[in-house]
């Protein structure tokens, strides 16, 4: 069994206009928890700069509504977006880049996609602090071949997967499809994709328990002969799981912290990385093919 590596990412979106929406709503409260959510992640790694590798996607349409001045007015009882924004600048999150109105990608028109990826660009490194983005993560995880060329324009050297739909290239055993990432070519040019694990995603949405996640971890992990990523991304403002006020009781305080806590002991069986840094020390060689899919559902298989 090689090095095993966990890089997390968390994926926050809200449709334009959701915001102001919601408060205008019986629901009014539904939007004070979500911009809570946007609030919390930074809090979350303080104290924890050393070992916390955090990866996070922020759609366009949230971005857009966190810059709009009546949206900061609106909810300056609730949170202080500039000064959240602010920290996000400041954090070492590995921020990826994404689609402005969050288009999937493989049912938008292809003379759309360099409009919808360099707007999003243009924003994120306002709004975010970054110049550059190392990773894309598609909306809806919606991927084809296609995006490659377009995705090398503009800067990206590696994009998010469903692991469901790697296409080897020769007989790969099943923790290959999961743990590694390869080479995709087309027309002409070429990307890293990182596939992205199904299952351990989903538990990562809801109720995770720590033990349970190293224990699943190092099963999935243990017949890897070369240095395992295992990559877990999800939704991060849906659900009681991310939107409790107990800070204790959900992913933050309860699984988040838990496993830096038990990295720092030196008992946790893996370590917390960020994918551009697995990138750097173990760069990959293998080629595949990904079939055009989406995540969280069988029913946009694209494959043969």
């Amino acid at each position: 069994m090689g090095e095993v590596y966990h890089a997390l990412g968390l994926n926050m979106h809200q449709p334009p206009g959701n915001l102001l929406a919601l408060h205008n709503s019986d629901e009014r409260w539904e939007a004070r928890q979500i911009l809570w959510c946007y609030d919390r992640p930074t809090r979350m790694l303080e104290g924890y700069e050393d070992v916390a590798r955090l990866h996070m996607s922020f759609s366009g349409t949230l971005l857009k509504q966190l810059e709009d001045p009546g949206v900061r007015e609106t909810f300056q009882d609730v949170v202080d977006v500039g000064d959240f924004l602010n920290r996000y600048k400041d954090s070492n999150i590995e921020f990826t880049g994404t689609g402005l109105y969050h288009p999937v990608y493989p049912l938008t028109p292809i003379a759309d996609w360099d409009a919808q990826t360099s707007w999003w660009i243009g924003l994120g490194r306002h709004l975010l602090g970054r110049e550059r983005f190392q990773g894309f993560w598609p909306p809806e995880m919606g991927f084809c071949m296609e995006m490659i060329p377009m995705l090398k324009r503009h800067g990206y050297r590696y994009v998010v997967v469903d692991a469901w739909y790697i296409k080897p290239k020769r007989e790969m055993r099943w923790e290959e499809m999961r743990y590694r990432p390869y080479i995709a070519r087309y027309g002409g040019e070429e990307i890293i994709v990182v596939p992205r694990d199904r299952e351990l995603s989903d538990a990562q949405e809801s109720g995770l328990d720590p033990g349970w996640f190293q224990h699943e971890i190092y099963e999935r992990t243990k017949w890897c002969d070369f240095p395992a990523l295992v990559t877990t991304w999800t939704d991060g403002e849906n659900g009681g799981w991310f939107r409790t006020t107990h800070v204790e009781s959900g992913f933050w305080g309860c699984f988040y912290h838990t496993i830096l806590d038990r990295y720092r002991e030196g008992t946790l069986g893996f370590t917390p990385i960020h994918i551009s840094e697995y990138l750097e020390m173990y760069p990959p060689t293998e080629e595949v093919d990904v079939h055009q899919g989406a995540w969280n559902t069988g029913e946009h298989w694209g494959g043969d």
